[in-house]
Order: structure tokens, then C-alpha cells, then sequence
């Protein structure tokens, strides 16, 4: 005997979203709130979310439907989450980046595409830092050198790569000596025959990077 399936007991349970206003009410009591960036979740504090950035500070207003994973469970935002995470460490700590390669210097693409991004979430504070470029004075080299006269090929190969040694062979002119008079008297008809020596002059040229953190904490 077959069993009629419209008597059988349905234990399923029905998932219902929460209202948006409810929704941000649960958020609002442990100031936390999750972001979804495909295919990574940030925590953030919703205070300081909506604080430091324009554009949640508007959706976060009670104004704008909010779009929300399937499980309710965190906001949808479309980005990137490697550009993403820079906007997530400046809302929450502060943080000014700073990309920068000792070989290649500063990478003004990647500041870029992060610009583009403060602009589009309104985080103002950062967008001032990029344009400012005050990353440039976060980050700079101090350069010395040094001349020494040394025996040729006393330097090694295997120094700092940044530390640059340069040789050079030059010529110089030797202490004078007098060369008298065949009269016998000096004072006659002195003069002077300088002699040459050559030499190698070695010239040290240190380049040392320079972190000021400091400033980039104490931008405005």
C-alpha cells in the first residue's frame, strides 16, 4: 500500500530574511558588521563603516534596500577582495599603504586602481593620501659616499646590493723638487719640476631606505 504523499508530515523549515531595518538593529548591538567580497567575508565595525565611508554611510542609512547574501548573513559588495582589503585596513585601523618595492619603487598602478576604489566608497582620508602622493614621504633613500685612495682590486664583489663601489685610475702631481741654477745659485734662476704619480680612487656610494611610518600615522 502506497503512502498518500500529501499526508505526510513536512519537516522542513521555511528560512525567512529579516526586514533590512532588522536587520541592521541585530548588527547595531555588537557593532559588527560582514561584508561580502566574493569569494572572502571582512568584519567591520559598523560605526566606523559608516563613519569613514560615504557610500556605506548612505546605504547604511535606512534609505537604500540592502543587498544581502542568500543565508542573510552578511552585505554584498562588489569589488575586488585583494583592492578591497585596503579599504577594510583603512576604515578599521587607519592604515595609509604604502607599496613599495626597494628595486622598482613605488607602484603608482596598484595606487591607482585602490584610488579608484576610495573614490567609489567615499573614503576621503585615503583618496588625500593617493593624490597627495604623501606616500612619498613615508618612503624616501638617503644616499653618502665616500672617497678613498686604495691599492686596485682590494675590493670585494660580494658587498650590499646597496652599496655601489666605483674605481677609477687618475693622475696626480707628486710633491715639487727644486732643480737649481748651473750658475750654483738658487736664487738665480730657480724653478720646479712637479713629477706625476697615478692612483685609484675608490669612490663608496651607500643607498639606504628610509621608513617614516610616523607620518603616515599623523595624516590628515
Amino acid at each position: 500500500m502506497s503512502e498518500d504523499p500529501s499526508s505526510s508530515t513536512n519537516t522542513e523549515t521555511t528560512f525567512t530574511k529579516s526586514t533590512d531595518k532588522e536587520w541592521l538593529a541585530q548588527r547595531a548591538v555588537d557593532d559588527i558588521i560582514k561584508i561580502y567580497v566574493e569569494p572572502l567575508k571582512f568584519n567591520m565595525s559598523l560605526s566606523s563603516l559608516t563613519e569613514e565611508s560615504l557610500f556605506f554611510g548612505s546605504l547604511l542609512s535606512g534609505r537604500w534596500s540592502l543587498p544581502r547574501t542568500s543565508d542573510d548573513t552578511a552585505l554584498v559588495v562588489n569589488s575586488k577582495p585583494e583592492v578591497f582589503e585596503h579599504i577594510f585596513n583603512h576604515i578599521q585601523r587607519g592604515i595609509c599603504p604604502i607599496f613599495y618595492d626597494k628595486t622598482k619603487g613605488f607602484d603608482y598602478g596598484l595606487y591607482q586602481i585602490v584610488l579608484g576604489e576610495a573614490k567609489y566608497f567615499g573614503v576621503e582620508r585615503l583618496g588625500r593620501w593617493i593624490e597627495s602622493k604623501g606616500f612619498e614621504k613615508a618612503v624616501f633613500q638617503t644616499i653618502t659616499w665616500t672617497n678613498y685612495t686604495a691599492v686596485e682590486g682590494t675590493v670585494k664583489d660580494n658587498v650590499s646590493a646597496d652599496i655601489d663601489i666605483r674605481q677609477e685610475r687618475l693622475t696626480r702631481r707628486m710633491n715639487p723638487r727644486p732643480i737649481f741654477s748651473p750658475l750654483g745659485d738658487p736664487s738665480l734662476n730657480p724653478y720646479v719640476r712637479f713629477g706625476e704619480e697615478e692612483y685609484v680612487q675608490t669612490t663608496v656610494i651607500s643607498r639606504k631606505t628610509v621608513w617614516d611610518l610616523s607620518f603616515a600615522e599623523k595624516f590628515e
